[in-house]
């Protein structure tokens, strides 16, 4: 399970035990959105810090540089298989 919150953080959660699992993806602003990608392995994240990021769902770390907006990104999603090398 995923969560987004006004903490600047999203985090992975184990949804048996209620645990948090690993170390929060954090942000600069708030975090509207955090979606899997289809595969499970990569997590996308939207923030009120203008930015949308990637990041790598088992060890929490970014895997590219972020999505930089003009305004606050408030809603990502993945659709189709994320592009090689992600």
């Amino acid at each position: 399970m995923v969560t987004a919150s006004w903490n600047g953080t999203a985090r992975l959660w184990d949804a048996i035990t209620g645990h948090a699992i690993g170390e929060p993806m954090q942000h600069e602003g708030v975090v509207a959105s955090a979606q899997f990608s289809p595969d499970g392995q990569r997590v996308v994240t939207a923030s009120y810090d203008g930015t949308a990021r990637v990041w790598e769902a088992a060890i929490g770390q970014t895997m590219a540089e972020p999505m930089e907006h003009q305004k606050d990104v408030v809603f990502c999603a993945v659709s189709v298989p994320m592009a090689s090398g992600w």
